[in-house]
């Protein structure tokens, strides 16, 4: 006991004389938390608040300073400053508080209200809250080892019985993100020993989208609609999938093509990014002013519980019994494949298939005389191209196209350098023969690429490898060729008879068939200080 005692005064000797120092040096008293911080100690341990630490230091304060503790102190006395207890007692109260109204409060909010640290009164933070309050702990405030054992559970039980749930499910099923407890939905398939069935596949969603876009335009034809717009797939443009007009109204209808254990709609407390259908088809009602809007979903689970009446449910088993009322039998069936169907083909098929998807758009597109790109296919199919082929030109190989007769033939970089190098070479002989040099800019426009790339030695290199004299006088020199040039008109002028009236301008010009200033930046007067010709007098107009 005696220890406990002595410890405690040694505790606030080390604190006071800190303080004092603290106040000698930078004229202020350190702050509660700086003191924690400093001096490694638990304030409220050693001392009941403040004050206490101000008599013992016998702080003389300027009018100033009582100024601001009053001011301070007016605050303690609002908030639960002064005894722990009443603070626990009123933070724990304003917590159930706002429990029982459907708030749960996080830790931050506490302490914006309180404007003090929970941890104060808390040491456990957030969670002593949950326990004294008697309320189950949310899955964020869990043990993440348990929480990970919980998704693995979860994931074994439900596979057992045929389903496999999606990384959304997931999400919304345990009201936290995957990525932080698992690198990915793989992982936890893995984890729980389930071989993953659910390979992304963007074209059977669009395929169970459009069966059941087509079941819904039946449907609402035989129930006296006007379909004005059907917009459906990745490229199709934002808002309703499908357009109805009935009595001069536009009604939009959105298309929901889940799995049978799909959900529809936003639970309580769930994530904010998680979907919400209902407002989805509420804001496409307000755009188009209609009176009402559909929204059509091949599940039964309508997790919402408040549903706005100009919002009108079809789900799963309303279509079933308007098919059966209308006798519909092939459209019942691709219902039932629409509720059974997973993206659970084999990778190598659903690879097949994405590659049959591509080829068929970009053949249709070249037939038209449009040459497709690598981001136009990506975002009109959703997908990453190296998915399914091994770059852009093997789209086109394919389809026995040689990319590089394309107007666009570089395939974004992935074009055979020697392939074009042997091409360019090859046109610069056949056009000699003729008694034709390509230029630089002739070949660029022609290969639709920068030959430098290929010839780092630029039009010269090029005509050197492909054994054709370059013949062209008027192409730029490199830098030796300019100093020749240079030292072959300053000799002229140093050898010139023209003492009195030394070479023009025009006259070096046309002898040499360059543009002065290309070579003498001075000009024609750098030309005669270089070769040590006194310039002539300018004769300029006479005065009258």
């Amino acid at each position: 006991m005696k220890s406990n005692i002595s410890a405690k005064s040694e505790i606030r000797k080390k604190v006071i004389d800190f303080v004092k120092k603290e106040y000698r040096v930078q004229g202020r008293v350190p702050s509660i938390r700086k003191i924690d911080k400093e001096c490694r100690v638990n304030f409220y341990s050693s001392f009941s608040d403040i004050e206490e630490l101000y008599k013992l230091c016998k702080f003389d304060f300027t009018p100033e300073e009582n100024k601001r503790r009053a001011i301070n102190s007016a605050i303690r006395e609002k908030y639960p400053f002064r005894n722990i207890q009443k603070g626990r007692g009123e933070i724990l109260a304003y917590f159930k508080d706002c429990a029982n109204k459907g708030e749960l409060l996080k830790s931050h909010d506490i302490q914006k209200h309180f404007h003090t640290s929970l941890k104060k009164y808390f040491p456990g933070g957030i969670k002593d809250l949950y326990e004294l309050a008697q309320i189950e702990l949310p899955y964020r405030l869990r043990d993440k080892n348990k929480l990970r054992v919980g998704i693995i559970r979860y994931v074994k039980l439900r596979s057992d019985k045929g389903h496999y749930p999606t990384y959304m499910e997931l999400d919304e099923k345990f009201h936290t993100n995957i990525k932080g407890l698992f690198s990915g939905i793989r992982e936890v398939y893995s984890a729980a020993g389930v071989e993953y069935r659910r390979e992304p596949n963007p074209f059977i969603k669009y395929e169970k989208e459009e069966r059941l876009t087509k079941i819904c335009i039946k449907i609402f034809k035989r129930q006296g609609y006007e379909v004005k717009r059907v917009s459906i797939g990745p490229s199709s443009p934002e808002g309703a999938d499908i357009v109805l007009y009935k009595s001069g109204k536009l009604i939009p209808v959105e298309i929901k093509a889940y799995h049978k254990f799909g959900k529809i709609g936003k639970e309580k407390n769930s994530k904010s990014y998680l979907r919400d259908e209902v407002k989805q088809i509420s804001r496409y009602i307000r755009d188009l002013k209609g009176p009402y809007g559909f929204l059509v979903t091949s599940t039964n689970r309508v997790v919402s519980k408040e549903i706005p009446s100009n919002v009108r449910l079809l789900i799963g088993r309303d279509i079933r019994k308007l098919l059966i009322e209308y006798a519909m039998n092939k459209e019942l069936k691709d219902l039932d494949w629409i509720k059974n169907t997973y993206t659970s083909y084999s990778k190598e098929d659903i690879i097949k298939l994405g590659r049959k998807r591509v080829l068929e758009y970009v053949k249709s597109e070249l037939e038209k005389g449009r040459y497709v790109s690598r981001r136009e296919i990506c975002e009109k199919f959703k997908i990453n191209l190296n998915t399914y082929f091994s770059n852009t030109k093997d789209v086109y190989q394919r389809l026995g196209v040689d990319p590089y007769s394309l107007p666009s033939h570089r395939m974004g970089g992935q074009s055979d350098k020697s392939i074009l190098r042997d091409r360019i070479l090859k046109f610069v002989q056949e056009e000699a023969k003729k008694g034709s040099y390509p230029t630089y800019k002739e070949i660029q426009g022609r290969f639709r690429c920068l030959p430098k790339l290929y010839f780092p030695g630029g039009i010269r290199e090029m005509y050197k490898i492909a054994g054709v004299p370059y013949n062209r006088k008027f192409a730029n020199k490199t830098i030796w060729e300019k100093e020749g040039v240079r030292e072959r008109v300053i000799d002229y002028l140093k050898k010139s008879n023209k003492v009195d009236h030394p070479p023009t301008y025009e006259e070096i010009k046309t002898k040499f068939k360059i543009d002065i200033i290309s070579y003498f930046k001075g000009g024609i007067r750098e030309i005669y200080d270089l070769a040590g010709v006194r310039l002539p007098p300018r004769q300029g107009l006479s005065k009258t």
